[in-house]
């Protein structure tokens, strides 16, 4: 059997498993036996050049079947700042799995050039740290800005999912906002003003929370992975695309969200 290493986001752990990525993802959110529910979302890494960051090597020796011969699902191998320790390129593609167990994959490539569509963007950070935030800076943008040491307030790695904002993303104060389906859509508004109001903000803060049940289903242009001058993107498939194409992950993804 092959041994994977995986990095999961929520919790943040490094796991080996004998476990191709969609069962991976299948035992992460609903368990052996299917008695738990929840979203997840993991990358797939490249253990030669991830496993010497954390002083480990010889994956099949730490991810071994058990006695009955079934494989093992999951060996714990770090629990603690594991992002931060990962080398972007040892990241081979990022895996979403809906609550019902249901996972769609996401190639990775370099983003180079600016990624500027609009006027200001929704972000739900991911790791290691959790806010949901508005910004007037572009996904790649915003990820340089935020693992960038000259800035006093850094971090040395942040994965993020740009979010949709419909008509507010060019006008925050009279856009239609019908079809999002945000709490508290006039907060998000006044986060998004103060951004009009003082010009060198970079970000505003919308919820401190981890919100994961609204994430999949409004997803805008993917993910983002970024140190300090890397930034990678995880591009999401449009909406048609995932409708004719990934069906029974969108409807999975929908009614997470309950849309």
């Amino acid at each position: 059997m092959s041994t994977y290493l995986y990095l999961s986001i929520v919790p943040e752990s490094l796991i080996a498993s004998m476990l191709q990525p969609e069962a991976f993802g299948r035992y992460l959110s609903t368990g052996n036996r299917r008695m738990s529910s929840g979203p997840a979302i993991f990358f797939e890494l490249e253990p030669q050049l991830a496993l010497p960051a954390f002083g480990l090597d010889n994956l099949d020796e730490r991810c071994r079947p058990h006695e009955s011969g079934d494989p093992r699902r999951s060996a714990y191998l770090a629990i603690y700042r594991v992002l931060e320790r990962v080398p972007v390129e040892a990241v081979r593609k990022l895996y979403i799995t809906t609550r019902k167990g249901l996972t769609l994959g996401l190639d990775a490539r370099e983003v180079v050039a600016s990624d500027k569509k609009q006027c200001y963007y929704l972000y739900q950070e991911l790791s290691p740290v959790t806010p949901r935030v508005v910004s007037r800076l572009a996904p790649s943008e915003f990820v340089r800005f935020m693992t960038s040491r000259e800035n006093p307030v850094s971090l040395p790695k942040l994965l993020l999912a740009d979010m949709r904002l419909g008509h507010l993303a060019n006008d925050p104060e009279k856009g239609n906002a019908g079809n999002l389906p945000y709490q508290n859509l006039p907060h998000l508004r006044e986060c998004m003003n103060s951004l009009l109001e003082r010009p060198g903000k970079a970000s505003k803060v919308v919820n401190r929370e981890l919100l994961l049940s609204d994430l999949f289903a409004n997803l805008a242009s993917g993910f983002y992975l970024g140190a300090e001058g890397t930034v990678i993107a995880f591009p999401m498939p449009d909406r048609e695309t995932l409708s004719s194409k990934h069906n029974l992950w969108w409807m999975s993804a929908q009614s997470q969200s309950g849309l």
